[in-house]
């Protein structure tokens, strides 16, 4: 074994503290959140940018496990601003949501509450008027 100048318990701390800051890095709730700002009527979404005026309707719809920790993230970023929402997540990976309704279903074998969950998707969105804004939240199970 070559010795670095490290002891072997502090090697492991910071590994651990390496490996916490990946996780915490691809986390999708603190992805969202360093990704989307609502200030001052003005919605930043990366680099992009686009008003909001009161009348204009907010509406998220979105599927795959990590969608409902990225629904959290948002509805914590843009808060009453959210209109309505619908997002498919797997079994066992439903998050509590105020705005935006999360409904868990079968992955990867689509079941009766994929189904129905994809059709109540689809008449959300075909509710949307020209003005309004929607927002899709995938992971990679979408």
């Amino acid at each position: 074994m070559i010795q670095v100048g490290v002891s072997q318990s502090r090697a492991r701390a910071l590994l651990a503290k390496l490996f916490q800051a990946g996780l915490q890095a691809v986390d999708p709730y603190e992805a969202v959140c360093r990704q989307v700002r609502f200030r001052r009527g003005q919605l930043t979404i990366g680099s992009q940018r686009y008003s909001l005026h009161a009348n204009q309707r907010l509406v998220v719809i979105g599927a795959g496990k990590a969608s409902g920790r990225m629904a959290q993230a948002l509805e914590r970023q843009l808060g009453s601003r959210i209109d309505t929402g619908l997002v498919v997540v797997k079994y066992g990976h439903g998050a509590p949501t105020k705005k935006i309704r999360i409904v868990e279903a079968g992955h990867p074998v689509p079941d009766q509450a994929g189904l129905q969950a994809g059709r109540a998707i689809m008449a959300l969105v075909g509710t949307l008027k020209p003005d309004d804004l929607l927002i899709v939240l995938l992971s990679g199970g979408a």
